[in-house]
């Protein structure tokens, strides 16, 4: 290419006016320059020409290629036996499959004419279902901004949308009940898994008989399968419990787990009234033969009066029962329940349970154990759970006593939270249970705010095997029930702060001998996980606590290698990155997951400093368009 020279080079990219002769000598320089131009351009007009006549062709032959090969796909060749194992890994894991095409075992039937054969030839793919019914659309109502001695009547564009939303609803539900009947014929003889939501809002006596209607017709082609039925998982209001538990037992021959969340607060919808309590049938659902998970809350009945074969149960989970008024209380479930209730147990392997006493007030004061009454001096034998590995418990009421009488020998896993305020002169109950139990125990969960610091040091001191340590501070467990307190005393919570932190970080001392030895609590963790509602240790403790456990000299002395770190702070970002700062020391990260999340400066609570602070969103900023 020619190098273009320009008498004006000099006056190139400034601010120069150029005179008359100037204008007409530039205009003259730039004659030949616009014919070159004029003739490149054709030349690249025709060689994109050339290139899109290429591409189209490339295109045409690739079509072809891509369309046989595949048909040589080994996914086409693969045998239905190992296809259907395929597809029975694509099914969910952490809940029954749901009615949408955008999951297995439905999205399956979409792909192709043989998967969609291959699918409804599988029973087994088709054993779960979870069938969610809402609520129906309630009329709107709106109360005026002044006294008026009747509400206003619908207009008719609100009466034409409860009307639509009304229509769609029935739809869906006549869709579902199709869906339903479809999908456990697929099913054929397998065992079923089945889930069941039933939402229901406060209707009027009009609305009630067809929305009875509707939830029936469902409900009738579930129980119609009940010979079938495995698993079994309800949420929905006292009467329609109660129906499902009144089906004979013989009906339900396979059935092994069961969990029945009634919701107190909701309106039946074939009741005028209050919602009465209706007992629970002794030859019904409860009893069925091979029942051995059972999980009930907010059940208008204590677990004792329940006609279970507890002797055949491995998992119990019991959160709390209803009042049998449904004025949103608690029935009490004691220690001694609780006693009576674990002896009839001696198979579990996995247990939750909330203990609650005096649920409805909290006395002048609490005593410092729960004493057994002199009809329960037979229960001071201890409660032998030889297979019992997971035990949850919320504390309701002092659990000295309780917990030492439980005997555990290969329970592993605990989950601790208590409504019982701690006290410096009172050791909490979580020290009784690992006292007997902490040998063997692997992972701890605990609401540490419910114990002082010297219990956390004491409980962390009895487990010497433990691998997963979660903290947190969740007042939502602790409000569980009405906490029982002293008045004229002051708890004394813990603060997970930098010294408690200390006490896990291993350290290397001068035995008096020459030699070295490691001080610290919890030598095999290799799971940490905290999450916190105020600041509490800082990260550069953080930054020692993993340095240390994660350095070589603390390998050879035993200590187990950290693996994972997992820690919420409601507070903002600081200037450490724990991670660049590991690093930076030349720490081994490889293998080790630490997740360090903090709270959004907006948040409320959470210092900020903003510009933006104070303002609202747009959306709320009545100001003209």
């Amino acid at each position: 290419m020619e190098l273009l020279h320009s008498p004006f080079g000099s006056q190139l990219g400034t601010n120069y006016v150029p005179s008359d002769p100037d204008v007409t000598q530039i205009r003259q320089l730039l004659t030949r320059p616009k014919a070159r131009v004029d003739e490149v351009d054709k030349e690249i007009k025709r060689i994109t020409d050339l290139l899109e006549n290429l591409q189209r062709e490339r295109q045409v032959y690739s079509t072809y290629i891509n369309q046989h090969e595949a048909i040589l796909s080994p996914i086409r060749r693969i045998p239905t036996e190992i296809l259907q194992c395929i597809f029975l890994r694509c099914l969910p894991t952490k809940h029954n499959a749901v009615m949408s095409s955008l999951q297995a075992p439905v999205l399956l039937t979409h792909v192709c004419r043989d998967w969609r054969a291959a699918a409804l030839k599988m029973p087994r793919l088709w054993a779960s279902l979870h069938i969610p019914i809402p609520h129906r659309p309630q009329k709107p109502f709106a109360y005026p901004s002044y006294p008026t001695p009747a509400l206003p009547q619908l207009t008719e564009e609100e009466f034409q949308a409860y009307t639509q939303s009304v229509q769609r609803w029935e739809y869906k539900m006549q869709e579902r009940r199709q869906i339903v009947k479809t999908w456990f014929t697929r099913a054929a003889g397998c065992k079923l898994s089945i889930s069941i939501t039933l939402w229901e809002g406060r209707r009027s006596s009009a609305e009630a008989e067809a929305v009875h209607t509707t939830i029936k017709s469902i409900m009738d082609i579930v129980v119609s399968y009940s010979h079938q039925w495995k698993r079994i998982e309800v949420l929905a209001s006292h009467p329609h419990i109660c129906d499902l538990l009144a089906l004979p037992m013989h009906t339900v021959p396979y059935l092994e787990h069961m969990k029945v969340t009634c919701n107190p607060f909701s309106t039946s919808p074939i009741a005028s009234g209050p919602a009465l309590y209706r007992q629970v049938s002794p030859t019904g659902l409860l009893a069925a033969p091979s029942l051995t998970s059972f999980h009930c809350k907010l059940l208008p009945e204590s677990p004792l009066s329940l006609p279970v074969n507890w002797a055949q149960l491995r998992e119990l989970y019991f959160d709390g029962a209803a009042s049998r008024s449904f004025d949103g209380t608690t029935l009490e479930f004691t220690p001694s329940d609780a006693v009576k209730l674990l002896r009839s147990c001696p198979l579990l392997v996995r247990c939750r349970m909330v203990v609650v006493q005096n649920s409805l007030f909290s006395p002048p004061v609490a005593p410092s154990a729960f004493n057994f009454s002199s009809e329960d001096e037979e229960h001071a034998a201890p409660i032998t759970l030889p297979h019992l590995e997971y035990l949850s418990i919320h504390e309701g009421a002092p659990l000295q006593d309780f917990f030492s009488q439980l005997e555990a020998p290969i329970l592993n896993d605990i989950v601790f939270t208590s409504s019982i305020p701690p006290y410096d002169s009172d050791s909490t109950s979580l020290v009784t249970l690992l006292k007997n139990c902490g040998p063997t125990v692997q992972k701890l969960t605990f609401d540490f705010p419910c114990l002082t610091v010297e219990d956390i040091q004491q409980c962390l001191s009895l487990v010497p095997k433990l691998t997963h340590l979660s903290l947190s501070s969740n007042p939502r467990e602790r409000s569980f029930v009405v906490h029982q307190y002293d008045p004229q005393r002051i708890s004394s919570s813990a603060r997970l702060n930098n010294a408690l932190l200390a006490r896990v970080t291993p350290g290397l001392i001068d035995d008096g001998t020459g030699r070295k030895s490691v001080v610290t609590l919890c030598p095999k963790l290799a799971s940490l996980s905290c999450k916190f509602l105020s600041p509490e240790f800082s990260e550069d403790a953080l930054v020692d606590f993993i340095r240390s456990r994660r350095s070589e000299a603390m390998y050879r002395h035993g200590i187990a290698p950290l693996q994972k770190v997992h820690l919420c702070f409601k507070r903002p970002k600081q200037d450490v990155d724990v991670m660049k700062e590991l690093e930076k020391e030349n720490v081994d990260v490889h293998g080790l997951r630490v997740a360090v999340t903090y709270a959004h400066p907006l948040h409320k609570g959470v210092e900020s400093f903003s510009p933006l602070l104070g303002l609202a969103p747009d959306a709320l900023l009545p100001y003209p368009c």
